[in-house]
């Protein structure tokens, strides 16, 4: 199965609502923090919710920031019901990219395929 590359990685943390900038940059002013140079970094982030390195590409993350999202699209194109296609589009590109549906980071990587191409439509 191929890897997404960097920059559909980054599309699509986009597409998910996740911003990347500074989240902080008043902090960095601030003589009251200890090393506030930590927050002139850029990160990956969602407000209230989570900031850091880019997000990886597993179950966790997808299920809680992609499904939802990709659920909503599918359901707006009239697919019914939205859930089912879904785990279709998924399965086929687990089964057809890898013939295997055991492995984590394979279904993982075939989720995060599946909806970035749905999506894109």
């Amino acid at each position: 199965m191929n890897k997404p590359t960097d920059e559909q990685i980054k599309e699509f943390w986009e597409w998910c609502g996740f911003k990347h900038d500074v989240p902080f940059p008043e902090y960095a002013k601030r003589k009251d923090i200890s090393h506030p140079e930590r927050f002139t970094k850029e990160q990956w982030y969602i407000p209230g919710d989570y900031c850091g390195k880019i997000p990886p590409i597993d179950l966790d993350n997808l299920f809680k920031y992609a499904v939802p999202k990709a659920l909503k699209i599918i359901d707006e194109r009239g697919h019914c019901p939205p859930i089912m296609k879904l785990f279709q589009l998924w399965y086929d590109e687990l089964v057809t990219q890898t013939g295997d549906s055991s492995n984590v980071e394979q279904a993982a990587r075939a989720l995060f395929l599946a909806i970035y191409e749905e999506v894109k439509q």
